[in-house]
């Protein structure tokens, strides 16, 4: 539990986080040293698969606690 809830906090917090609006779109012939990350990059570790467990519930369904 106390990994959805870290999962889930983290969804809201980047929901709302600050991102690149207004700089537009990257393209396939972008050279890769000019890609960068959003400002609201994230990364989380689960013990578990918390992103399945996550978007089975919200699809109505009802997974096995782990």
């Amino acid at each position: 539990m106390i990994d959805m809830a870290s999962f889930e906090r983290q969804l809201f917090l980047l929901f709302d986080a600050t991102g690149a609006e207004g700089q537009g779109y990257t393209y396939a012939t972008l050279d890769d040293s000019k890609i960068q990350l959003q400002p609201c990059f994230a990364l989380g570790y689960y013990r578990f698969a918390i992103s399945d467990y996550y978007h089975a519930i919200r699809q109505g369904e009802k997974p096995v606690l782990p």
